[in-house]
């Protein structure tokens, strides 16, 4: 029965110490939960800014580009991006295409007069990673993640898989290119580029710097626990089947 305890109180205490660093290190560059935006284009590229200064907006300021890729008829077929911050509306971003309309979007945070951001990514060294959580997509379709400071870029691309059900879309920090040539600590911008199959249409509901998920850490927490309480257990039978001197 304490053996059982003991274990319990090792993994417990892990898991809870993960969860309370996920949660203190958690940097949100965009709840979409403020900062109403609606753009629509037929053709070419349309730009959209908003600036808003609570916390929804990392440094209050979100631009948006919809440039469109195909469409076989500009007179009746568009491509839209909303973000819908009101009481009335559900607080996502929300990307649609018509049929047969092709389209990217590029959303980009570099702060208010464009004097960059100045953000620590990392939240001290904790984080490691941007996470896009998406509540629903029903094609597939190519992101690409960058982060600017003073002297360059970073930029990593990951594939969306149609889901009907949420999901995380994962950008670890050390998978980026040219990520050792920028500091993490004084970013300037940020940009997110999404780009669709035709007809695409997504939801998604915030982008955060953080920590591994914390059930990724229950794990490691539960092989560390259980491996040692095993040990322990197996060093007993050992010294207990040594014949005695």
């Amino acid at each position: 029965m304490k053996r059982h305890l003991f274990a319990s109180v090792i993994i417990g205490g892990t898991l809870a110490l993960s969860a309370g660093e996920a949660k203190a290190a958690t940097i949100t560059i965009d709840s979409f939960d403020d900062g109403f935006q609606h753009i629509s284009a037929a053709s070419s590229t349309t730009f959209n800014s908003t600036i808003y200064s609570a916390n929804p907006i990392v440094r209050g300021k979100r631009d948006i580009r919809l440039t469109i890729l195909e469409n076989p008829s500009p007179s009746s077929l568009n491509a839209e991006v909303a973000v819908l911050g009101s009481p009335t509306e559900p607080e996502i971003l929300t990307i649609s295409n018509d049929t047969s309309v092709k389209s990217e979007t590029l959303i980009t945070w570099h702060g208010e007069d464009e004097n960059g951001l100045s953000l620590d990514v990392t939240g001290g060294g904790i984080n490691k990673l941007f996470r896009f959580n998406v509540l629903s997509a029903d094609l597939e379709a190519i992101l690409t993640l960058s982060v600017m400071d003073n002297d360059g870029t970073a930029s990593l691309t990951r594939t969306l898989s149609p889901s009907f059900n949420p999901t995380s879309v994962v950008f670890k920090f050390n998978e980026f290119d040219n990520v050792a040539a920028i500091d993490l600590t004084q970013v300037d911008a940020i940009s997110l580029a999404i780009r669709g199959e035709e007809n695409f249409d997504l939801t998604a509901e915030s982008i955060v710097a953080t920590v591994p998920e914390p059930l990724t850490l229950l794990g490691s927490a539960i092989a560390l626990g259980l491996g040692t309480v095993l040990k322990k257990e197996y060093d007993k039978k050992q010294t207990k089947s040594q014949p005695k001197r």
